[in-house]
């Protein structure tokens, strides 16, 4: 059985249509009993009373089961309706609980995204003022070299006989002596490419020689290894029998030290 609670409104409701179904069921009742006494047989009855008669009785037996619906609907709300303001109070307290905690835990996450953002935005300008320093230190070795440059240029210039500073800087001379020092400038740029790809090839060769030395150290020390087992073996095979030449024994002779220290079959291919 459900243990819901129901409002105290709900069932004073259930109780007011209770009392009025019951007055209608005595009503009802009373006159039933009424028409049972005046009516002495059943076929003495007309039509017309015959049909209400039988309404009448549908109409009680309907109000009948009715009334032990709402009775034991009663029942059922008068079992259920102690427990009601306690469940209903508790409920009301989980459920502010609830929403305290969730409260709580929105605006310590709201803080913690605020700070979040706080940090991104000091992150992005450190990052934004880190950006613009290496731009100005850039630009200024730029400048520097090109002063550098046209020092150069200018010491070029009173080598090759150009001490007038009232000439033009921009004759024919001078562009010709520029066109030459970007040329060669090129040509320092491409041989310094060069010169680093040319360091990679090597490192990878000398790697790639390393590794072969490596495997080449390997392979001899196993053709040593096998060449050591393989003498061995022949030793084996020389192995002296006792000095009877009859050949009517053949027999090791144990009673030689040497013997001891002559290898094993077993030792050669382990």
């Amino acid at each position: 059985m459900s243990t819901r609670p129901y409002s105290k409104r709900l069932v004073q409701r259930i109780t007011k249509e209770t009392k009025f179904i019951q007055q209608r069921y005595d009503f009802y009742s009373k006159r039933f009993k009424e028409i049972e006494r005046k009516t002495p047989s059943p076929t003495m009855l007309t039509r017309n009373s015959s049909s209400e008669f039988f309404q009448k009785k549908k109409e009680l037996n309907d109000l009948t089961k009715k009334l032990q619906l709402i009775h034991k609907e009663k029942n059922h709300l008068t079992k259920s309706q102690p427990r009601m303001p306690k469940k209903s109070t508790y409920e009301k307290w989980f459920v502010k609980r609830k929403l305290k905690a969730n409260f709580s835990s929105t605006r310590d996450l709201n803080q913690k995204l605020k700070t979040n953002l706080n940090n991104i935005q000091k992150k992005a300008d450190e990052v934004i003022i880190n950006d613009y320093n290496k731009t100005k230190k850039l630009i200024e070795e730029l400048e520097h070299d090109h002063k550098s440059k046209l020092t150069i240029i200018n010491e070029l210039k009173k080598a090759l006989g150009y001490e007038d500073e009232s000439k033009d800087l921009y004759n024919f001379g001078n562009i010709s002596h520029e066109a030459e020092y970007i040329k060669l400038q090129r040509y320092y740029e491409i041989l310094k490419k060069s010169c680093r790809v040319n360091q990679a090839k090597n490192k990878q060769r000398y790697k790639q020689l390393q590794e072969l030395e490596q495997k080449l150290r390997q392979d001899n020390f196993f053709l040593r290894i096998k060449i050591l087992k393989t003498k061995q073996q022949e030793r084996l095979l020389d192995l002296p029998f006792t000095n009877n030449t009859g050949g009517e024994s053949l027999i090791h002779n144990y009673t030689d030290p040497n013997f001891l220290y002559k290898p094993s079959i077993k030792g050669l291919y382990v």
